[in-house]
């Protein structure tokens, strides 16, 4: 499973792809890494296209507001002033 990364001003999004077919993308909630989905993965993977990332924080993504990661995720998981 090949890790990537996007970057959309300033804020860095890590993702993985895994499979082939019909695409599915996993959206976890606020303070959830990624890789909560590999069991659903792991099955779904025979026949779809599984697409999930990692929220900016406190996962591999990063945190463009500066805040560290207990304010952040209060601020769940977005960059609302």
């Amino acid at each position: 499973m090949e890790q990537h990364e996007l970057s959309i001003e300033g804020c860095k999004f890590t993702w993985w792809m895994r499979g082939q077919g019909p695409a599915i993308l996993f959206i976890q909630g606020c303070g959830v890494q990624g890789n909560a989905w590999l069991p659903q993965v792991e099955k779904l993977a025979e026949i779809y296209t599984c697409i999930w990332f990692d929220n900016r924080v406190p996962c591999t993504s990063n945190n463009p507001c500066g805040r560290n990661k207990s304010s952040y995720n209060r601020a769940c998981c977005h960059c609302a002033q």
